[in-house]
């Protein structure tokens, strides 16, 4: 497998766990993939390179995911504990 391919696997994996807060596990790896993979000598533009992308939109995704449950927690618990 190369890096592109690589890429590509970690990012639609991220993107699809990115719901539940854990797209940082595959997101991460596959950025890396995607940034060394633009580096390589064997650079073609190709559709692999779609794994990086993929891989932003689903760090983005469990940013929102992990903001979205802080906010749920406060509100829902620590809130009526204050007042």
């Amino acid at each position: 497998m190369n890096k592109r391919s690589l890429s590509l696997i970690f990012g639609v994996l991220a993107f699809f766990l990115s719901w539940s807060g854990f797209g940082f596990i595959f997101g991460i790896p596959g950025l890396i993939f995607g940034m060394a993979s633009l580096k390589s000598p064997e650079r073609k533009k190709s559709r692999l390179v779609s794994g990086k992308y993929l891989s932003y939109v689903a760090i983005v995704l469990n940013l929102f995911s992990i903001s979205m449950l802080l906010a749920t927690i406060y509100l829902e618990i620590i809130k009526p504990l204050l007042f």
